[in-house]
């Protein structure tokens, strides 16, 4: 074992076995869910746009992420390949890891700032938002996420995949100073940013619903359901940034500051690793239950009854005292 292949001449045993199973079954199937989730974005009609764009996008990071850690680090580990596990592959793959995170968590936020405009700015939306503008976006978050792929090392931080702890571990010469403030720190600022433009997003909504469609006395059966149905619009939107938001913000707290407490293997492992992974896996799964165009897909004949007694709003645009439009159709596809 050497500098040059820290993880080679180690004898695999039957918890690094059962460790890279974990490993394999959890980011395969987030490999699966996010994979369906990037193929499917660009047939739907409905998300055909910038927001689905940037869905795509989001999803296509976290399935490079997630294919990583399945079928590069689980059978490296699983197999004990000492190829695998040389210091320049490694610290590569790891590099990449990172880039693929930052583009995710880059993403949610263009998603967030996406759909905050749809909401306060409905009649400027499509110009801001052009596929030119989306490109551009694109290009910014790869720009900045490779940036700060290169930083790390720059710093003495290559991340690693450590036998001994089943992770992707700081090199001994990672300066912790930059550590902290280039990967922890900041990934709490885009996850608070994220936080506060969707807790705007849901007041908006919520204050466009109640304001256009109070629930007078003697409603009638339509005029109820379209209430249930925008009602159920704000539930789920609430969930699912809540979710979203939950997953990551632990994910962080797991990672840099629990698992300090939690030295020995197995608590690390799950604190670290089995964390940074689920957090992409039930990343996809939120997506995937929380958005209905996907639901369509997922389960046809639920979606006939979905909001039963509803009407069909797809189409409705609402024009607001102000001159403003709130397109019906837009918001549903995006919350």
């Amino acid at each position: 074992m050497d500098d040059e292949c820290p993880g080679c001449g180690y004898n695999a045993t039957v918890e690094d076995q059962v460790a890279a199973a974990i490993i394999f079954v959890t980011a395969g199937c987030g490999v699966g869910i996010n994979m369906l989730i990037t193929l499917t974005t660009g047939r739907l009609p409905m998300l055909r746009n910038s927001f689905g764009t940037l869905l795509r996008f989001q999803s296509g990071a976290e399935t490079i992420f997630l294919a990583i850690w399945a079928f590069y680090f689980a059978p490296a580990l699983f197999l004990n390949i000492d190829t695998l596990k040389s210091f320049n592959i490694s610290r590569r793959m790891g590099q990449l890891c990172l880039i693929c995170y930052d583009v995710s968590i880059y993403s949610h936020l263009s998603i967030s700032i996406n759909r905050f405009v749809s909401l306060y700015f409905p009649t400027e939306y499509s110009f801001i938002f052009n596929d030119y503008v989306t490109r551009w976006i694109i290009a910014v978050i790869c720009g900045l996420s490779l940036t700060f792929s290169f930083l790390l090392p720059a710093g003495g931080c290559n991340m690693i995949f450590s036998n001994a702890k089943w992770m992707l571990d700081y090199h001994a010469t990672c300066n912790l100073t930059l550590l902290y403030y280039a990967e922890f720190l900041r990934a709490v600022i885009v996850i608070t940013a994220i936080f506060c433009i969707n807790a705007a997003t849901y007041l908006k909504m919520h204050m466009h619903h109640q304001r256009n469609y109070p629930l007078r006395a003697g409603a009638s059966n339509v005029e109820l359901g379209l209430q249930q149905k925008r009602r159920l619009i704000e539930k789920n939107f609430v969930r699912q940034v809540c979710i979203q938001g939950f997953a990551y913000v632990t994910e962080l707290l797991t990672y840099f500051l629990v698992s300090l407490a939690f030295p020995q293997q197995w608590p690390n492992f799950i604190l670290t690793t089995w964390a940074w992974i689920m957090v992409h896996t039930v990343d996809g799964f939120i997506t995937l239950i929380f958005n209905r165009q996907f639901r369509k897909i997922l389960f046809p004949k639920d979606d006939t009854n979905y909001y039963q007694n509803g009407g069909d709003t797809s189409s409705k645009v609402i024009t607001l005292p102000a001159g403003h439009f709130i397109n019906e159709q837009a918001l549903e596809v995006m919350l």
